[in-house]
């Protein structure tokens, strides 16, 4: 009997997740170069031709990511009805801060990868410039990056340090920046 094509799409979403998840606890404990497809096979427990049905090499999953998961995350910020660059600052860290431990762990680990076509920075920070100039019509480029940068740079040390600074004290913090540029 032949495969409903829900069915058809509800394998290969679960294989596609098994990848993934499969690569990331590679990379818990490996580099990404030290990283192999055949490791990454082996550990989502798949065959050669599944692996290969789904990605090219290791890099199209940093690509998946970057193209499928970043978004989602940012697609949470822009459901919220974020007015301001306070409240889109508020509703990140919000997010940060309530975020599985697994997950800033998976930042954490990605944010050391750079190849030609992954850089989860400027990925993030490009996303946070366009919003910014969103929130702000009137921004400048320069200021719209500025702003990207220092909350990605926040986000960064309190997910490594698991810290979290309030918003005074982030308000203080970009306060002493412009004042010194």
């Amino acid at each position: 009997m032949p495969q409903k094509i829900g069915e058809e799409n509800d394998r290969y979403s679960k294989a596609n997740h098994k990848i993934i998840v499969a690569f990331f606890t590679l990379l818990k404990n490996n580099s990404f170069e030290r990283i192999t497809t055949s490791q990454i096979i082996l550990e989502a427990h798949i065959n050669r031709s599944t692996f290969y049905r789904h990605f090219k090499d290791k890099y199209e999953i940093l690509e998946s990511i970057q193209s499928n998961i970043i978004p989602f995350f940012f697609n949470k910020i822009i459901m919220q009805n974020v007015n301001s660059p306070s409240e889109y600052i508020r509703y990140m860290f919000s997010l940060i801060k309530n975020m599985p431990e697994e997950y800033v762990e998976r930042f954490l680990r990605l944010r050391l990868i750079k190849t030609s076509t992954f850089d989860i920075k400027e990925c993030i920070t490009q996303k946070m410039t366009k919003d910014y100039q969103t929130l702000c019509t009137d921004a400048s480029t320069i200021e719209s990056q500025i702003f990207a940068n220092i909350v990605y740079d926040t986000i960064y040390h309190n997910s490594k340090h698991n810290h979290y600074i309030d918003e005074k004290q982030l308000q203080k913090y970009l306060k002493n920046i412009v004042k010194n540029i």
